[in-house]
């Protein structure tokens, strides 16, 4: 399991040196909110990729996002916007905007056009420092590892939020959404730490933990009265109606089309927030378990192309290059998530 990626700033105070890259989506947004709502991480930058919703769209969303969240200079950049193979259909798994039902002012706010740059250069800027939290297919962060090798050495920690390694596929019938979208960048990217002396393991955050990490309707409920909103028991049982609170609205509506998307599929009507729980892994390890291995992804099979596959005995005699995800404390989850985003609830007037 790895360490608490904190820094120490000249103060003496702890800090996490943050960059995100993410693909727009519902639980994208939850995490994002979480960073925010953690007083120890400095969201450096949030850069974009192609996946739920084109990276346009992608970064239109999360500029308004962080506009109505009170964080207006974060910097927003756009990086690649397809995958390295080509062009391919989007999921539209959270509908057209990647936000479900949540509808969000269009921002005025700038958007840097170049964000695989960003994170080169945020990572030369803080060699041993930053972390990098991939929400989203990987193919900015193996655009970023082209241009700079040593990135996975220059980097603090890197969570990725992507693979299924005992468990089915959400995409393909082993393959999960983030990883299937562009197989070959995820390749480059587990390639380039598994071949990084001295690098720190990525630690990767697939469906076998993240399917779990799930908030009810009652949890969202109460955590938007814990912000201090009134919510009846009537619209609480399905995340319906309307509060005085632009971000709470953009939560419910959000969270909403994430538990009606579950129960079609299924699940249980309850928003599974796979991004969330990488971030909250990233700030607190000891929200997952892991095992070291190496893992390489597939790439021409005819069924089973981006598959992430694990050699959990060492057959292949290859330096280990991650940390699998395995268990997941459900609960410090969902407490630590609902705290966080309370107070940043609480402080935040939209």
């Amino acid at each position: 399991m790895t360490t608490p990626p904190e820094d120490e700033t000249r103060t003496g105070q702890s800090r996490t040196r943050l960059v995100i890259d993410t693909d727009g989506g519902v639980d994208d947004a939850v995490a994002l909110l979480y960073a925010l709502a953690r007083p120890e991480v400095d969201v450096l930058a949030v850069t974009c990729v192609v996946g739920n919703v084109d990276v346009e769209r992608a970064a239109r969303t999360i500029r308004a996002l962080l506009d109505l969240a009170g964080a207006k200079d974060t910097p927003v950049a756009t990086g690649t916007a397809q995958p390295l193979r080509g062009a391919r259909a989007l999921n539209r798994w959270y509908g057209d905007h990647g936000t479900g039902y949540a509808k969000l002012a269009d921002s005025t706010g700038p958007v840097d056009p170049h964000g695989v740059e960003t994170i080169v250069r945020l990572a030369r800027q803080h060699p041993g420092e930053l972390n990098l939290l991939a929400l989203g297919p990987l193919t900015n962060v193996a655009a970023a590892v082209l241009v700079e090798p040593e990135l996975p050495r220059l980097l603090r920690s890197a969570v990725v939020m992507g693979g299924a390694y005992t468990v089915p596929g959400n995409e393909g019938a082993r393959s999960e959404f983030n990883i299937d979208v562009d197989p070959e960048a995820a390749r480059i990217v587990l390639q380039a730490w598994e071949h990084a002396d001295g690098a720190i393991p990525l630690t990767l955050v697939g469906l076998d933990v993240t399917q779990q990490a799930s908030l009810s309707t009652s949890d969202v409920a109460s955590l938007i009265r814990a912000a201090g909103v009134e919510y009846s028991e009537e619209d609480a049982a399905t995340l319906s109606g309307e509060v005085a609170h632009p971000l709470c609205q953009f939560l419910l509506d959000g969270l909403r089309h994430a538990c009606e998307s579950a129960e079609r599929t299924g699940g249980e009507y309850a928003a599974v927030l796979h991004d969330a729980l990488a971030a909250v892994a990233l700030v607190e390890p000891q929200v997952i378990s892991t095992r070291a291995t190496t893992v390489d992804v597939e790439i021409a099979g005819t069924l089973t192309r981006g598959e992430t596959v694990a050699d959990w005995f060492g057959t292949w005699g290859r330096r280990p290059n991650a940390e699998v995800a395995l268990g997941c404390d459900v609960d410090h989850f969902r407490n630590q998530l609902t705290a966080s985003l309370a107070k940043l609830l609480s402080s935040a007037t939209g």
